[in-house]
């Protein structure tokens, strides 16, 4: 979708905001912004998951799941117990949504689009700092919501089978995740 009267440096600008946006969650993650009540309850979630196995489909209430509980288990074993660990998932996480949202825009509407959403997306202080916090709304919503509007985008074009098995698991499991995402 590329014309020539589209700049060659917007999807290479467009990328190296992205990667300094992925990087600058990585600054000082343990550390900023301070424990969030949630985040401290998914962490001990997790230590029960690791000490008794898989024993509920819910974590803290009935409208979430064990999915970010399961996964934190994971950054626990491989980096031991620390509020770094427990935020690592939604720092890997959230800047694969991103990468797909702006190559959706991208395809959708051109290179110029997704150099405004990155920049739009980098300007954002709800995109900044919640992807942060490792509750599982912002930890792992943004990936399976980008991974529904992508899958979806595909479909409307025609696309086949392998569309419609992203659209149905990125649904499943951003709901099995918390039941918010029935709203999308």
């Amino acid at each position: 979708m590329e014309s020539s009267a589209t700049p060659r440096w917007a999807t290479p600008l467009a990328l190296a905001v992205l990667a300094l946006m992925a990087a600058q969650l990585f600054w000082r993650l343990g550390e900023f912004p301070g424990l969030h009540g949630d985040e401290a309850w998914v962490g001990l979630f997790a230590l029960r998951l690791k000490a008794t196995g898989l024993y509920t489909p819910h974590q803290m209430n009935t409208y979430t799941g064990v999915l970010y509980g399961w996964l934190t288990t994971f950054a626990f074993d491989r980096f031991g117990l620390s509020v770094w660990s427990l935020r690592l998932i939604g720092a890997v996480a959230n800047p694969l949504a991103w990468l797909v949202l702006w190559a959706t825009v991208r395809r959708a509407a051109g290179p110029r689009a997704g150099l405004v959403w990155a920049l739009l997306a980098a300007c954002s202080g709800i995109v900044v700092l919640k992807s942060r916090v490792a509750w599982e709304v912002y930890a792992l919503q943004p990936l399976f919501a980008a991974l529904v509007l992508a899958a979806s985008l595909r479909l409307a074009e025609g696309g086949g089978r392998p569309w419609a098995l992203l659209l149905f698991a990125a649904s499943l499991l951003g709901v099995q995740n918390h039941l918010i995402f029935l709203s999308l």
